[in-house]
């Protein structure tokens, strides 16, 4: 398993670098000077050289990266250009926002999708399975933004159960955290029900049923197994969506997140905190990727078994 893990790793760090690669690119060819900004009414050409010459944006650009790409490896992720704060410790200030949400939705969507989905399963004609579809179907439907500012003016300015803006107690979780899941819960439900039909469909299912296996043991110990590879890796797409996603409910409820921070220096035309703000977020999607993976080997015997024995012949 561990050579699974190192080989995944190992095709992932290319990957990151691609992306940052990408970004990198598009915000340095990208139109404006960024000295203008920065000096406001005192611009000359010379002030402007220095500037460049001081940001090290004077450089050619395949120095540049490479200098990026270097301070990356040591930690250091530059300075910033309108606040002049290290962004290491901006990305440090607001990524624990960004992971609380995160960790809260991720959790709310599995806990409510899975069973959702094996009972629907169950009885796929019926009452409840109908009721569940039409929910899915609303909750892939409605944008994410709409639901929030509805949210907001039921449960926060009229009714005051909850807070609107910030993430200073528990309760403040509660809607960010329902409005990043609401789709993916249906997603996940959906996907858990159509995969635990199949399963339960299967031969091997059959026949526990011909040998007197319990009802409970069938769907527990057996088909639920088979059903959940295609949610785990549907859990993995939707984790990293919501990593991008978080910009829009950060933005919504005025959380101090990695996604309001990036889209606060997009709009400021930060570079460093965007390029920093966009590669946290691809080194996040790519760990996610790889525990994803993991997960689905552990499920699926084959793989298991393909590493294993591999193992085994090499020593």
């Amino acid at each position: 398993m561990w050579k699974f893990v190192v080989k995944r790793l190992l095709l992932t760090i290319p990957i990151i670098i691609a992306v940052i690669f990408v970004v990198f690119t598009l915000l340095h060819f990208a139109p404006g000077d960024i000295t203008m900004q920065l000096l406001g009414t005192k611009w000359t050409p010379e002030a402007a050289e220095t500037l460049r010459h001081e940001l090290g944006i004077d450089q050619p650009f395949m120095t540049q990266f490479i200098n990026y790409i270097k301070g990356i490896v040591q930690g250091n992720f530059g300075i910033s250009y309108i606040s002049r704060e290290s962004v290491t410790n901006m990305l440090a200030v607001s990524m624990p926002n960004t992971i609380y949400i995160l960790i809260t939705s991720v959790v709310l969507s599995i806990v409510i999708s899975i069973p959702i989905g094996i009972l629907a399963a169950l009885k796929p004609n019926s009452v409840f399975s109908g009721i569940t579809t039409a929910f899915s179907l609303i909750g892939v439907s409605a944008p994410s933004f709409w639901i929030g500012l509805l949210l907001i003016l039921l449960l926060s300015l009229r009714l005051k159960w909850l807070p609107a803006s910030g993430l200073e107690s528990f309760s403040a979780l509660i809607m960010p955290s329902v409005v990043m899941s609401l789709s993916h819960l249906a997603a996940l439900s959906r996907t858990t029900r159509s995969s635990m039909i199949e399963s339960l469909r299967m031969d091997y299912i059959r026949t526990a049923r011909a040998k007197g296996v319990k009802k409970k043991d069938i769907v527990l110990k057996h088909a639920l197994r088979n059903a959940l590879m295609p949610t785990v890796s549907l859990v993995g797409f939707i984790i990293g969506e919501m990593i991008g996603g978080a910009t829009v409910v950060e933005t919504i409820f005025g959380i101090s997140g990695m996604g309001r921070l990036l889209v606060e220096s997009v709009n400021k035309r930060d570079i460093n905190v965007v390029l920093g703000c966009v590669t946290m977020m691809a080194i996040c999607v790519a760990v996610i990727s790889i525990v994803t993976d993991v997960a689905f080997a552990y499920l699926d015997p084959r793989i298991k078994a393909q590493y294993v024995s591999g193992g085994k012949s090499n020593g």
